[in-house]
């Protein structure tokens, strides 16, 4: 089982991302805050070419995503969901946020990959 970001969730989450196309082309970065100090920053790159998993995530995207630890677990889990997080400010984003609003089928494709993972995710 991997423990959730780590770079083993990283490999399972890109495994489970190969073969996912999209019409949109969007860059969605997600930015996690650890109660250590330390930080975990990881991209989904949507587009035709396919979905691409980036550790490390990427220098200009199009949305990025910052929550603490725990919020990011609990959205990961499906037991908050992304928009309640948003909503009580558990989630900052910052970039083109009307690239969610447009890029809603590819959101809620990486919500499936996700929802893959979770049998295979200790937190």
């Amino acid at each position: 089982m991997a423990r959730f970001l780590s770079p083993e969730w990283m490999d399972e989450l890109t495994r489970a991302a190969a073969g996912l196309v999209s019409a949109e082309q969007l860059s969605l970065q997600q930015v996690v805050s650890h109660a250590d100090g330390s930080v975990t920053i990881y991209a989904l790159c949507f587009g035709p070419e396919g979905l691409r998993v980036v550790p490390g995530g990427v220098e200009c995207p199009d949305v990025a995503l910052s929550a603490d630890d725990e919020t990011a677990a609990a959205i990961n889990r499906g037991e908050l969901s992304a928009q309640a997080a948003l909503s009580a400010g558990r989630v900052r984003v910052q970039g083109d946020s009307g690239a969610l609003a447009r890029n809603q089928s590819a959101l809620a494709r990486a919500q499936q990959l996700w929802g893959a993972l979770r049998p295979r995710t200790s937190y």
